[in-house]
């Protein structure tokens, strides 16, 4: 990881990390509950940012 970031640096001066444009919640046994679903060790998507990669791809199903 410390040689990627290292080459970042030289090549564009700055760190770039990919995003994604979502944010995630635990999966909670109540949440679960409401969802209707049994399972509760998992994780859901709470948001999903404007304009982001995320969003994008989900306008073109």
């Amino acid at each position: 990881m410390a040689s990627r970031v290292m080459e970042q640096l030289i090549e564009h001066g700055e760190v770039r990390r990919g995003r994604i444009g979502i944010s995630v919640q635990d999966l909670t046994p109540d949440l679960a509950e409401a969802l209707g679903i049994e399972q509760s060790y998992d994780a859901v998507v709470g948001r999903v940012e404007r304009n982001s990669p995320a969003a994008h791809g989900a306008s073109s199903w």
